[in-house]
């Protein structure tokens, strides 16, 4: 079987990176990029095993392109710090990697923890690619937020979960629907995209109804009410912002 990188980057997260570490146990080596941590994450991941690397904050898509060429093998694992990689996940990988084929990368389902609890498997989840060969993708350096890699050649599923291992509470969800509803407002104006009034006027009610009814969030109860009214604010504020930096125009 071929040989597997994980990689991450890190800043502060010394209450859950060792979850993370532990589930990327089964790598061949793990690769971890810190931009400046006071706390105990360093240490935390060089007595787990893992080779850290210093590097100053470029920006998510940039410090993970970064991070992944810091990697010794091809095929390359990359989660978050507060990501863990599901049993059936990592059996699903050393199997995909186990024979030849002409694959290059594997999109891999993500399931976010909410308030203490899991999204139900019924929620409509969403897939990301998670594993691939560094030689055959690149991250792109456009994306502020929500960073992803550009392919050259073909892709499949995997089965099994990277679960998410955020959004204890609606205070810290708050603050990171504000973080990054800024930089995709910034993104998106880098691309000369502009809000409007319809826009505005609609994106929330569109948006509840995409992630309450046909995104199923229906199926969680009160978090999931919460959490579809909370990502609707989210779209909202990013076309509030888009169009407070289009407002001098």
């Amino acid at each position: 079987m071929e040989k597997i990188s994980a990689f991450l980057i890190t800043l502060n997260e010394e209450q859950k990176i060792l979850s993370a570490l532990e589930s990327v146990a089964f790598c061949d080596e793990i690769v971890v990029v810190d931009s400046g941590s006071d706390d105990d994450t360093v240490t935390l991941c060089e007595n787990f095993g893992a080779r850290v690397i210093k590097h100053g904050w470029e920006g998510y898509a940039k410090q993970k392109q970064f991070a992944m060429m810091q990697c010794q093998y091809d095929w390359c694992l990359n989660i978050d710090a507060d990501e863990v990689v599901s049993v059936e996940l990592r059996e699903s990988i050393l199997h995909a990697l186990s024979f030849a084929n002409d694959i290059v990368a594997y999109e891999i389902v993500g399931r976010n923890q909410f308030l203490g609890s899991m999204v139900p498997v019924s929620m409509r989840l969403e897939y990301h690619v998670r594993l691939f060969r560094k030689s055959r993708v690149s991250y792109d350096s456009e994306k502020l937020v929500h960073e992803s890699v550009v392919i050259s050649g073909k892709k499949t599923r995997l089965t099994g979960h990277i679960n998410h291992m955020a959004k204890e509470s609606i205070a810290i969800f708050q603050k990171d629907l504000d973080k990054y509803s800024t930089l995709r407002a910034v993104e998106k104006q880098r691309c000369s995209k502009r809000s409007s009034l319809l826009k505005l006027f609609f994106v929330f009610p569109i948006t509840f109804i995409k992630k309450y009814f046909i995104q199923r969030a229906v199926f969680f109860g009160a978090r999931g009410l919460i959490l579809a009214t909370m990502e609707s604010y989210y779209a909202f504020l990013k076309e509030a912002k888009l169009w407070e930096l289009n407002s001098g125009d």
